[in-house]
Formats: structure tokens, C-alpha cells, sequence
């Protein structure tokens, strides 16, 4: 069991994808925190990100203003297509995990019901010491046109994911 997993619907569909990453996980928190179409995007594909109508401009850096992220928080997708864009933040554990679901699910959540589904990003020991982040979904197991793009840009914030905090733990290269 995930963080999220108790927050959805017992037996819905779920998927776990994960890649591990070699850096401990004060390291790679700070770019989790900042996703979202406003803030530091996703680390995918910008080009496909675009296509699918998102203003994303993905974060080279970690940003401070960013780092606050918490309950109740919306994490915007595509901001041009309202509130079915967005996903709110129904956990957040620095070093651990985030756990986003739709607003609609969030309120079921706050009432004391299960959600339908949920986009959970958890950080695990893993090897002696890596890390593996991986993105959880649990829904109602329809299969919508999202889906096959989603997996794409989800498969490049992966990537991204376990290059960024690596390189920016690097020091500068020299140029002489």
C-alpha cells in the first residue's frame, strides 16, 4: 500500500510506474513541490505539452516560492480548460510523497467518502539508499483519449525527474 491508496475507492484500477533515482530524497523533493502548469511545470515534453494545450514552460531550477505546497492546494494541468484541469493536493509529505486527486474527489475525501482516483508521487528507500518516485494512479478504470499521451509526458517527467536533482547537484563545468 502507497500513500493515497487508503484515500480511493478500495479495488479501483491502479497503475504504479517508478524509476529510481541517485539522490537522496532531500534532493529530489524541491522539483516534486513545484509541478503544475504555473509553476514549474512538468518535466516532460514541452512540445507535447503544448500540443495538448498546457502554457508549460518546464523549471531548470528549484524555486523557493514554490516549495510550499499543501492540502487543499490546486496543481494547475492545463489552466485554458478550468477546473477539470486541476488537480488538488489531498497529501503532502516533504521527502515522502504527494498525493493529487481531482476536486471533485477532494470534496468527497473532506466529507468522509472515497475518492475515484488519485495521482500519488511517492519517494522510497530503494537499493542501499536510491530512490524510486513513482506516479500512482488509482480511478474508476475508464480509458479516455488522455491516456495515451498522458503515459508519454508522464514517461518524460520520469526521466526528467531522476536527471534533474543530479544535475543540479553537479558543480558548474569549467570552461578553459
Amino acid at each position: 500500500m502507497l500513500p493515497g491508496d487508503e484515500l480511493v475507492e478500495p479495488g479501483a484500477p491502479r497503475t504504479t510506474r517508478a524509476v529510481t533515482i541517485d539522490a537522496p530524497p532531500e534532493a529530489v523533493w524541491p522539483w516534486l513541490a513545484q509541478i503544475g502548469e504555473d509553476r514549474g511545470g512538468f518535466y516532460s515534453y514541452d512540445w507535447l505539452e503544448r500540443l495538448v494545450g498546457a502554457k508549460m514552460h518546464n523549471a531548470r531550477a528549484v524555486h523557493p516560492e514554490w516549495q510550499n505546497l499543501g492540502v487543499g492546494d490546486t496543481v494547475w494541468l492545463a489552466r485554458r480548460y478550468g477546473q477539470n484541469a486541476s488537480q488538488v493536493v489531498a497529501a503532502a509529505e516533504p521527502k515522502s510523497h504527494l498525493v493529487l486527486m481531482s476536486a471533485a474527489d477532494f470534496d468527497r475525501v473532506q466529507r468522509g467518502e472515497k475518492a475515484f482516483g488519485s495521482w500519488a508521487f511517492c519517494l522510497r528507500p530503494h537499493n542501499g539508499g536510491h530512490q524510486a518516485a513513482g506516479p500512482r494512479h488509482r480511478r474508476d478504470g475508464r480509458i479516455t483519449s488522455f491516456d495515451i499521451p498522458h503515459f508519454v509526458m508522464e514517461r518524460g517527467m520520469l526521466h526528467a525527474s531522476a536527471t534533474a536533482p543530479l544535475a543540479a547537484s553537479r558543480p558548474p563545468k569549467s570552461h578553459n
